[in-house]
């Protein structure tokens, strides 16, 4: 490096400090970079790559931005994966003895993003961190932009599953792991298949013990982790402060804003792990992967960013307290029955910015003038929400505790509105953020910016009077500033105070005391006003954030009543109900509804349904009917029923009574996972089994078409097995709807306790079928596929010919059958003799007992026979082979 130039070797210097970001390098009015990190951006950015001379041969390659509209540009970089690193001159240079001192300011990554273009409103931008140890996992989770900082553990046999669920849920921009973690090659799979996001793997010592505690007591200013309860929390200790590390290393400033650690206990509420999030399209829609046509779609009526946020946490975590699934029904109810305080609180809210947002902002000292007056807007509005609420609170405690925590925050209201001028400019050091009449110096020194010219004016005026120099003119230039000008022919005039400034050929310049005074007023006047009113601007800021608490609080109260009020609005406009909640383990539905197909349909053209399940006679429907019948609908709408009430929200029925459910598990539709070599049936049977495995008799099961990835009997007979396991109380006994086309599993209603049958209803005329999409009792014995083949325009030809072909195949199953239950009626008969002959004939009968024992073998060989997957000549051919047998034995 000893030839390069100075500003080369200070920027490859500050680049080691940063080696894994693109170092914007702050040179005047822009943001410069070089060597391989220009290279990319010129790549990634569409930039003129052009170079500079940098003391080496060869110049080195540069690129650069505005440093006005970098944000621009640095959001298109993170949202390829890049981090940034915003290196700022932190002297002036006109003051600077030789080279400008810069410093890395921050480090800008997808999690921890802070400025406003580059995130998503109504979504929150989580950055997390997993400490694994092969036995737990320690999982912190934080949004830096509105100081949300949650932690938790996972543990036991289902930890994995329970990681993945959590991933899903909250879907973080970014994710630090310890690196026993990152080589685990199977846990990684696992959770790219739920997140897109690469783990970033970090070394040891962001995961030390007592290094970790001390982040954690300094952030959250408290002496000991028992005093936040995380004295036995070693994993989560290891997590969080690895988080915080990162935080304090890249955003280089005190995050007071994150100053309430949450731990989070899962069994607070309903498990939804990936595969049901897609399934049902909870804020996800598959097609579009927006939320679109999505459950959230359906309930979101929130007018804040914050209550937006606060709604999709509610959606993505049903509660299972139903003392707290009441609170918010109450809540609602009382909104539904009173419209005008509904529609008078919602008219305030629009006045709301995103207040969480904004003193973040200020906490991570990247606000303006601009994200105070949007501060005290928000607050302005509170009084009048408080008003409301007071007239609703004696009737439901979640809003007498809203209406508590609801601070007016006046004393704020009344430090902005008396500080910060109506018209401030976005940038800082351009002054003009100050109201006039908030501080004596400010208002002096704009008097003298905007009024210089009169002040000027009236100084030339009194010179004149009071000398009789009548052509007298103050004029002004950079080399001797301001002077009193007079004509050779009024010399005589000048009185004694003037001072000679120069001489020319046809006048003299003069100064006084006053107007050298004003000059150097008027010349520095710019500079200490910008001076001044940053000054103000940093104590009010700072004055702001001694309440920081205070404000946060009332932000959250904030989103919880826009969140409940959209929950009202959407009930009443949709024509939901109040649902009964209980932990019965019953789930009655009258006249229940898709909430979200009925939204795209319209509520007149949605045809609705009855459900019965319960922990006895109803654990499992049995669905029925043709393709495009409306299974699919159906079942996912139950779910979804089932998930808007544990929210607390009104669900589309006339009635419901819901049972709380612990985890809803779904399996619907068919997909490949080819990047890791699996097969539709291979994805169809690992999502089954992970079914099995957790699902709990108070799990609510959605099954669609389960088996029918694989060959006919294969499938019915796996569906067959896990509609016994399910049905099982022994093994799980929980509530299932299992939606099929094999009808021959009908039977099973006449053969277990437990099981109903139920179908979709239709009208057949010849090859004409119309869907009713009404659901009935009693199955049906035809799947109708080849009816849907000509609905769905499948040529003529092909129709006619599928009719001959299924003519056959169903000649061949009756025949089938009928040998199946002939051999099932020999098979009893002969095993009713084999235990009569074993209880009732002489023991020393050498005859009998090897009669009996041969016989024995046969039953056995036949008891073992896989009928499901053999074709009906191999049956056959079986049974002639076993009756030849027999008839050697001479039995």
């Amino acid at each position: 490096m000893a030839s390069l130039t100075p500003m080369m070797k200070q920027y490859l210097q500050t680049h080691e400090e940063v080696p894994d970001t693109i170092l914007f390098y702050r040179l005047g009015d822009f943001y410069e970079m070089f060597f391989d990190d220009a290279k990319t951006a010129s790549k990634e950015l569409d930039l003129v790559l052009t170079g500079r001379d940098c003391g080496l041969e060869e110049k080195a390659p540069m690129c650069g931005v505005p440093y006005h509209s970098a944000d621009t540009y640095i959001a298109k970089l993170v949202e390829k994966g890049y981090k940034v690193a915003i290196c700022e001159q932190v002297e002036d240079p006109k003051t600077a003895k030789g080279l400008v001192k810069r410093e890395v300011q921050r480090v800008i990554s997808p999690g921890t993003i802070t400025e406003g273009k580059m995130l998503k409103e109504g979504e929150n931008n989580y950055i997390m961190c997993i400490y694994y140890n092969k036995l737990e996992f320690g999982v912190t989770y934080c949004d830096i932009t509105t100081g949300e900082f949650n932690v938790l553990s996972l543990s036991g046999e289902n930890r994995g599953n329970e990681l993945l669920s959590l991933l899903s849920r909250i879907n973080p921009a970014q994710i630090i792991v310890n690196t026993i973690l990152f080589e685990d090659l199977d846990l990684k799979k696992n959770i790219s298949n739920v997140t897109k996001v690469m783990l970033e793997p970090h070394p040891l010592n962001y995961f030390f013990h007592d290094k970790a505690k001390e982040y954690i007591l300094n952030q959250f200013n408290v002496y000991s982790l028992s005093s936040i309860g995380l004295d036995n929390n070693e994993i989560i200790v290891r997590s969080a402060g690895a988080l915080l590390k990162y935080l304090d290393e890249t955003q280089k400033r005190a995050l007071i804003h994150i100053n309430e650690i949450k731990i989070n206990e899962d069994k607070d509420y309903m498990h939804l792990d990936y595969n049901t999030k897609r399934n049902l399209e909870i804020v996800e829609n598959l097609r579009t992967n927006n939320k679109k046509d999505t459950l959230l779609d359906v309930l979101d009526n929130t007018v804040t960013s914050m209550g937006a946020r606060e709604l999709k946490k509610w959606v993505l975590e049903p509660l299972t307290n139903k003392d707290k699934i009441i609170l918010r029904q109450d809540a609602i109810k009382l909104f539904i029955d009173d419209v005008m305080i509904l529609e008078d609180i919602t008219s305030n809210l629009k006045y709301v910015k995103d207040m969480e947002r904004i003193i973040s902002r200020l906490s991570l000292d990247i606000a303006n003038g601009r994200d105070l007056l949007a501060l005290k807007e928000s607050i302005g509005v509170i009084p009048r929400i408080r008003i409301l609420l007071s007239k609703l609170m004696k009737s439901s405690p979640l809003l007498s505790e809203i209406y508590t925590k609801l601070d007016e925050l006046s004393d704020i209201y009344d430090l902005i509105e008396s500080s910060i001028d109506d018209d401030c400019q976005v940038s800082l050091k351009n002054g003009g953020i100050v109201k006039l009449g908030y501080n004596e110096e400010i208002d002096e020194l704009k008097n003298l910016k905007n009024n210089s010219a009169q002040i000027l004016a009236n100084i030339e005026k009194d010179e004149k009077e009071k000398t009789g120099i009548k052509n007298l003119k103050i004029k002004y230039n950079k080399v001797f500033g301001y002077f009193l000008e007079v004509t050779s022919s009024y010399a005589s005039l000048v009185p004694d105070y003037f001072i000679r400034k120069q001489t020319l050929a046809n006048s003299e310049r003069y100064f006084t005391e006053e107007l050298k005074d004003i000059e150097v007023k008027l010349l520095s006047v710019e500079e200490k006003l910008k001076e001044k009113e940053y000054k103000i601007y940093l104590d009010v800021k700072n004055r702001i954030l001694e309440n920081i608490k205070r404000i946060q609080v009332t932000a959250k109260m904030i989103a919880v009543i826009d969140a409940v009020i959209s929950l009202a609005i959407v009930a009443k406009k949709n024509h939901y109900v109040k649902p009964t909640i209980t932990e019965n383990g019953s789930i009655i539905i009258k006249e229940g509804r898709h909430p979200v197909v009925e939204k795209i349909t319209g509520l007149d053209n949605f045809i609705h349904n009855d459900t019965l399940l319960d922990n006895e006679d109803n654990r499992i429907l049995i669905i029925t009917g043709a393709n495009m019948a409306g299974k699919s609908t159906y079942i996912r709408q139950v779910a979804l029923i089932s998930i808007m009430a544990q929210i607390g929200s009104f669900v589309p029925a006339t009635s419901a009574s819901i049972s709380i459910v612990d985890r809803v598990f779904t399996r619907v539709g068919a997909s490949d996972d080819l990047a890791s070599g699996q097969s539709t049936f291979m994805v169809e049977m690992s999502e089954v089994s992970n079914i099995l495995k957790y699902a709990t008799k108070n799990s609510l099961v959605i099954l669609d078409e389960v088996g029918r990835g694989t060959s006919t009997f294969d499938g019915l007979s796996i569906a067959h097995a896990v509609i016994e396991y399910l049905l099982d109380k022994s093994k799980i006994g929980a509530k299932t709807l299992f939606a099929t086309h094999y009808h021959e599993l009908t039977e099973l209603e006449g053969e277990q306790n437990g099981v109903k049958n139920y179908s979709i209803r239709l009208e057949s005329n010849g090859d004409e079928i119309v869907f009713l999409r009404k659901i009935e009792r009693g199955g049906i014995d035809k799947s109708y596929g080849i009816e849907v083949g000509k609905l769905a325009g499948l040529p003529d030809e092909v129709i006619k010919r599928s009719m001959q072909i299924l003519d056959v195949l169903e000649e061949n199953e009756e025949t089938y059958k009928s040998k199946i239950d002939a051999m099932n009626a020999h098979i009893r008969m002969n095993s009713n003799s084999f235990t009569q002959l074993s209880i009732g004939q002489n023991p020393d009968d050498e005859k009998l007992k090897e009669k009996y024992t041969l016989n024995k073998k046969a039953v056995n060989k036949i008891k073992t026979l896989p009928i499901e997957s053999m074709s009906p000549i191999e049956v056959m051919n079986f049974v002639y082979e076993l009756k030849q047998s027999l008839e050697k034995e001479d039995i």
